[in-house]
């Protein structure tokens, strides 16, 4: 009966965490980065945290615009020296927007984001 009740309750946490957001393995300067919905963006934004909990800083922000229109950030990775996160960047609007993705690079404190293929047949730019 343990058994069983410790199983439930893992698969529970799981389901919660991947409603929540994701997460990407920690990366080599000891940070995790993750995406999340928060309620005062409206969209999936990235952040970084320790592997403690503590520190957690947003990283991206829903850029000024409509309330209807907003750009969703999923799916962060560190880059080997952990200097850079890749992401994906959706350009999300009501009445039309880009349905694909684009890969984005930042650094690891959320600055200078940069893309780098376009969501329209994977052209790099």
């Amino acid at each position: 009966m343990k058994t069983v009740l410790a199983v439930l309750g893992l698969i529970a946490v799981l389901v919660s965490l991947a409603a929540c957001g994701s997460s990407a393995p920690r990366g080599p300067n000891g940070l995790i980065a993750f995406d999340a919905f928060p309620r005062s963006s409206a969209a999936w934004q990235l952040f970084t945290m320790r592997s403690s909990g503590a520190d957690i800083h947003q990283l991206t922000t829903r850029p000024p615009g409509p309330a209807y229109s907003a750009d969703w950030n999923r799916s962060p990775s560190f880059s080997a020296d952990g200097k850079r996160i890749a992401f994906f960047r959706q350009h999300l609007l009501a009445l039309g927007g880009d349905p694909f993705p684009a890969l984005w690079t930042m650094h690891a404190d959320g600055t200078g984001p940069r893309q780098v293929v376009s969501p329209v047949l994977g052209h790099d730019r």
